[in-house]
């Protein structure tokens, strides 16, 4: 197995080694785990870089990569600590993947600058070439819109959302407090200068975001404050006056400034709300202290009112009609707030209230938050949730969210809403923003929320999307607006006319100007199904939950495992022993340790899509479970798999045969010289008496029966010759064929690059030779104090040339296609069917009746106006013989397919068998499965019944022939189940 070294940044993964902000581990920690997670803040300070790029990293994924930025002054490049991380990975690493939403952030400048770290050659020029960005397969970058995605259905992946504004007005005794604070904010934390600035700007945004909150939570912060104060005064009193004062200026914690305020912490922004202080004299301080001890009183005094009227219209919201489910039981409701003193306040509201509730908030480690969020599917109706669950956290089966606080930063409020408006999501989503409508941040988010719902007439609910850059396209800085709105009246004017004036074609300008206009935006998978046969293929041919629920059980019961089936259907594993959690497993280091006990399991996601099964875990490749189980037993397996032989039945052989099963590679290198497997391939080989080789799908063994060999039976191995025959025939008939594709793969990708690379690199150098050559003319003409930058100009020229050339060169590892491994896997021995097996009716199948009956229904499927495809040739086991696809549906304009079992005989009335494959892949498949029996092949008038989803009809009729796998149905079933009447088209 490939272990891949991967660095996550920004976001929180699980069952990965996650680096915060201290470790105990000796020498350099990045090189002791293959998957590693960090904030991209952490991870780019001066004594963490350096760790990070020892690592030779296979992949590097940068979520929110937009925050990596870097602008253009003249010459130079003003690039931020997290764009010269990035840079500098991008330059070491074999594969770099950039998330973002907002690629542009409303600079072309910044965007062409994004783009260069993923190829500063390929981007050098800021002229994009338009054709690259058209590009359906682009090797650079994916672009899709959300509300342009649809299923195989040409549905809508995502549901319809609704934004409504819920305003309140405060009480008298509410709203003198908030001005009286507000004063205070203004007074005692005005705009600073130097060092402080910052985090005096910080500061005054979480107070007045608190004030906004709730009264429990502003009277939190100012007490706090206020003791901080009393504490720090009793300090300075016995300090000198030059003491006093170099204590009061070295006060507080510097500021990352390449944070938002949404980068930070909860309790560190909470900090800065308490410690942050403007004063710089003894006397400064008293008089603060003395104001924050009155507004102590007022907030106590406000509250004694029992009034709090946001509150009270949170409890008239939760009486809206689209809160009926919420009181039934069955709906979800996800309330936000930015601040955890409200979070409690609330909550005891709220189970006063007669509801459930949850609560994810930064103070829960990613287990504890993941913990919380199955009890919220589970048990509650309320989660309760600060900015911690503005990111990470999957909650679909949640329809309804209330915005208590809105954050001030609008990029936030669609991170919020991406919780619940999601992939999976059932219904339509309705979310509710809370304002208080006379105060002045309630009247600038009011006037924001009016402003969008006209856009969004002209947008459609992509407005929700692109806020962020709405504003910032409208030179607009959302939370320093509302800041300084908050200064004066006269501020609060001027910013509402500014939102007035926002001009939504800006966006259209920038994405045509960028050219992100021109890249493919939409992803219809019904088009597809429409005109891809492939799609149905990777339908058909995706590994069945019931082939892993019986290799699952098999291994438990080899390796010693209980594994119990519930009552309800599902699965247990009530204990799990420490050989299957031991830190020595490579499946524990790479996802993560099992845990010591399962209570409930399951192999289908269907059966998780049941209410009462949302507790349950789905069990599959990837699971730690599984993982840890696979790898115990190759390690039993290994040796006697490579030294021994498999003993097998197939029903219809007529001679025993031997199928050869090898790993098949194609190497190649990558960028940075180092060798890789560019592909790799299961090979069986099928080894007939005549010693005739023919090539078989790999899953061959799922339509054979696993037996015991007898006493007198000597499974030996196939000897190191035969080996070495089979090995040379696999080379010349799979490995040859292999390397060729990928040989043209990756000419074709060397052509995109070199050409793309060609036109931009040779435009900056055409460019930068047309400067140099006006600047030789003008000294040459005399003019000396031209000379240095014409010398300047000069270097330019070569240091392009040079870079150009490299860069070609550095594409070479493109061409490089070899021969892999070829490695010997296993061999099965496969013997025909006793006798009297053998001889059972409907078991044998007749080549010469098959034949026949194949051509019979591809013709019926023509005449039906169909179009069948005979894929029993492929021997890839699909489970089927025929796939006919029907005319476009003028509705939905999809076309109908059916998979097709066909089955002959000779005369009429007589039994047929299924082999396990056949009737796993009905089961799977469902009502796309059609069995077609064709009687009386060898009779004048042959005889078609058809029977759709045969695993689901024929259950109680089919009967399980256990020494070959097979599922016998009697004639009279097939009579009784089969399609009366004539189709459309017969």
């Amino acid at each position: 197995m490939t272990h891949l070294n991967i660095l996550l940044l920004y976001r929180l993964f699980e069952n990965v080694h996650f680096f915060g902000g201290r470790s105990q581990l000796a020498g350099n920690p990045w090189e002791r785990f293959r998957q590693c997670v960090a904030s991209i803040d952490f991870a780019k300070r001066d004594d963490v870089v350096p760790g990070i790029l020892q690592v030779d990293w296979d992949l590097v994924i940068v979520d929110e990569a937009h925050k990596c930025s870097a602008r253009t002054q003249g010459d130079d490049l003003r690039r931020t600590g997290r764009y010269k991380l990035v840079e500098a990975l991008s330059r070491n690493c074999e594969r770099i993947l950039l998330l973002t939403a907002t690629p542009h952030q409303g600079d072309v400048d910044q965007f062409h600058n994004f783009l260069r770290l993923l190829e500063p050659e390929q981007f050098i020029s800021n002229r994009l070439n338009p054709e690259m960005l058209k590009m359906a397969d682009s090797p650079w970058f994916l672009r899709r819109i959300k509300e342009e995605l649809k299923d195989f259905e040409g549905r809508k992946l995502f549901k319809k959302r609704f934004a409504i504004t819920v305003p309140f007005e405060l009480s008298p005794p509410e709203l003198s407090l908030y001005k009286e604070v507000t004063t205070y904010i203004n007074k005692f934390l005005g705009k600073a200068q130097g060092g402080k600035q910052a985090a005096v700007a910080l500061a005054r945004t979480v107070l007045q975001r608190r004030l906004a909150s709730s009264l429990n939570a502003i009277f939190s912060s100012i007490k706090r404050r206020r003791q901080r104060f009393a504490d720090l005064l009793n300090e300075l009193d016995g300090l000198s006056p030059e003491d006093q004062h170099a204590r009061l200026m070295n006060l507080g914690k510097p500021i990352d400034i390449e944070k938002d305020s949404d980068d930070c912490e909860e309790e560190e922004l909470e900090d800065l709300a308490i410690d942050t202080i403007v004063a710089e004299k003894l006397d400064q301080l008293r008089d603060e202290l003395d104001e924050l001890s009155r507004l102590v009183r007022l907030t106590e005094q406000t509250i004694q009112t029992g009034t709090e009227m946001k509150l009270n219209k949170l409890r008239e919201c939760l009486n809206k009609a689209e809160f009926a489910d919420l009181k039934g039981g069955e709906g979800k409701l996800l309330l936000f707030t930015e601040h955890r003193d409200t979070l409690e306040y609330l909550k005891k509201h709220l189970t006063d209230w007669g509801y459930t509730t949850c609560e994810i908030h930064g103070g829960m480690n990613p287990i504890a938050r993941k913990i919380a969020q199955k009890d919220f599917q589970l048990n509650r109706q309320i989660c309760l949730a600060t900015e911690a669950a503005g990111e990470g956290i999957n909650l679909q089966f949640c329809q309804l969210m209330i915005n208590y606080d809105l954050p001030w930063n609008p990029n936030r409020l669609e991170q919020r809403m991406g919780r619940i408006h999601r992939i999976g999501q059932k219904r339509d989503v309705y979310i509710f923003n809370f304002l208080a409508a006379n105060t002045v941040e309630g009247r600038v988010l009011d006037k924001l929320f009016t402003k969008l719902e006209e856009i969004r007439g002209a947008m459609g609910d992509r407005v929700f999307d692109v806020i962020g850059q709405l504003l910032q396209l409208n030179d607009i800085r959302f939370e320093d607006m509302v800041r300084e709105a908050t200064y004066a009246r006269a501020n609060e004017e001027d910013v509402l006319e500014q939102i007035e004036r926002i001009d939504p074609e800006r966006l259209e300008e920038l994405e045509e100007k960028t050219g992100v206009a021109l890249a493919t935006s939409h992803v219809d998978l019904s088009q597809i199904r429409r005109t891809q046969s492939q799609d149905y293929r990777s339908e058909e041919q995706r590994l069945m939950p019931r082939y892993i629920e019986e290799f699952f059980k098999r291994s438990c019961d080899f390796l010693g495992i209980n594994l119990e089936v519930r009552a309800d259907g599902l699965w247990r594993v009530p204990y799990l022993k420490e050989e299957f959690r031991s830190n020595n497993l490579d499946s524990v280091r790479r996802l993560g340790t099992a845990e010591k006990h399962y209570p409930k399991l399951s192999f289908y996601k269907e059966q998780l899509a049941n209410p009462t099964h949302q507790d349950a875990e789905l069990l599959s490749p990837g699971h730690p479970l599984f993982a840890a189980i696979s790898e115990r037993l190759d390690i039993e397996l290994d040796e006697s798999i490579c030294t021994g032989s498999a003993l097998f039945v197939d029903a219809d052989a007529d001679e025993s045969y031997r199928i050869y099963f090898f790993e098949v590679q194609v190497a190649g290198q990558q960028r940075s010289g180092k060798d890789t497997v560019l592909k790799a391939s299961l090979s069986a080989v099928m080894e007939k008496a005549s010693a005739e080789l023919t090539l078989i799908f790999p899953d061959a063994l799922h339509d054979l029966a696993p037996t015991e060999p007898l006493l007198e039976m000597m499974l030996q191995p196939p000897s190191p010759q035969e080996q070495e025959r089979v090995e040379k025939w696999i080379k010349v008939k799979i490995q040859v064929p292999m390397v060729q594709q990928e040989q043209q793969q990756r000419q074709r990708e060397l052509q995109i690059r070199q050409d793309y690379l060609d036109k931009a690199m040779g435009a900056a150098i055409k460019d930068a030779q047309t400067t140099q050559m006006k600047l030789a003319a003008k000294v040459a003409g005399g003019d000396e104090t031209y000379r240095v930058a014409r010398d300047s100009a000069q270097k330019k020229v070569k240091d392009l040339q040079e870079r150009y050339k490299n860069k070609r060169g550095e594409l070479d590892y493109l061409k490089i296609v070899s021969f892999g491994r070829v490695t010997y896997l296993g061999s099965a021995l496969v013997h025909p069917a006793p006798i009297a097996v053998a001889q059972m009716p409907g078991m044998k199948n007749d080549p010469e009746v098959e034949a026949f009956a194949m051509t019979w229904v591809m013709d019926h499927e023509r005449q039906r106006g169909w179009e069948p495809e005979d894929v029993s040739k492929n021997h890839d086991g699909s489970g089927f013989d025929i796939r006919s696809v029907g005319p476009i549906h003028p509705q939905t304009e999809i076309s109908p397919v059916r998979r097709i079992e066909v089955k002959g005989r000779a005369q009429g009335n007589q039994e047929v068998s299924l082999t396990s494959n056949e009737w796993r892949k009905a089961q799977q498949l469902g009502d796309s499965y059609w069995l077609y029996m064709v009687w009386g092949c060898k009779t004048s008038e042959p005889q078609l019944l058809k029977i759709q989803n045969p695993a689901k009809v024929l259950v109680g009729d089919a009967k399980e022939i256990r020494q070959v796998t097979r599922y016998l149905v009697p004639a009279e079933a097939l009579q009784r189940n089969a399609l009366t009447g004539v189709e459309v088209g017969e």
